[in-house]
């Protein structure tokens, strides 16, 4: 480097020796000594750059810089192939999204669109849904289903029920208000605003009391 440096003349002057070479690996550096690792190698690359075209040395870096962009580009390209084809070939949605989050914020919403054209068209929400999952749940990680149980109520019971709660003893009506409902046959009425005046806790419990005394058996709690 210091050979080159007296060769070039704009940047002898301002060329200094190196010090101290990286004696550790790049993840176990730090940050300062990659910032001046850093700047150190781009001294000697536009040293080299001057040395071999010196009335072009600002073009030649640019057109290097482009070329190693589009490579790294391609490289990644190509890995992203199988999970783009994973993607276009999985049946369920919540699988896709489970793909798409791994390499959701790898790329801008227009490189990842123009990406999957060749493979499955991406919508702008999609991408929003995978970039969530991956910041809520992890890049990859399944997607957990609620799971939900239905079971049948006998409407004995329910109108049993409904009975007890609409006693005057837990309502009274308001001052002022009034509320309308509107029946299937398409007539409404107007009934009085009403307040609750017993907790709902208390209203089931008494519920369930009741229910003992009369030996009904009830919806369940």
């Amino acid at each position: 480097m210091s050979k080159l440096a007296i060769k070039s003349s704009s940047s002898a002057d301002n060329f200094s020796p190196l010090a101290s070479r990286l004696k550790t690996s790049w993840e176990n550096t730090t940050e300062l000594d990659r910032q001046k690792c850093q700047e150190k190698a781009l001294q000697g690359c536009l040293l080299v750059y001057e040395v071999v075209a010196p009335d072009a040395k600002d073009d030649v870096f640019q057109a290097l810089s482009k070329q190693s962009s589009r490579e790294s580009e391609d490289d990644l390209t190509k890995e992203l192939s199988v999970l783009m084809t994973a993607y276009r070939d999985v049946p369920t949605k919540s699988v896709k999204l489970q793909i798409l989050s791994l390499y959701a914020y790898r790329f801008s919403t227009e490189k990842l669109m123009r990406y999957h054209e060749l493979y499955e068209p991406l919508m702008h929400w999609q991408i929003k849904q995978a970039r969530k999952h991956a910041k809520e749940k992890g890049p990859g990680i399944l997607q957990e289903k609620t799971v939900q149980h239905r079971i049948h109520l006998p409407m004995a019971k329910v109108n049993h029920f409904i009975d007890f709660v609409n006693s005057p003893y837990f309502y009274q009506d308001v001052a002022y208000g009034t509320s309308v409902i509107k029946l299937e046959t398409g007539e409404k009425l107007a009934v009085p605003n009403v307040m609750r005046t017993i907790t709902r806790t208390t209203t089931i419990n008494q519920y369930l009391q009741y229910c003992d005394e009369e030996r009904f058996s009830p919806l369940s709690t």
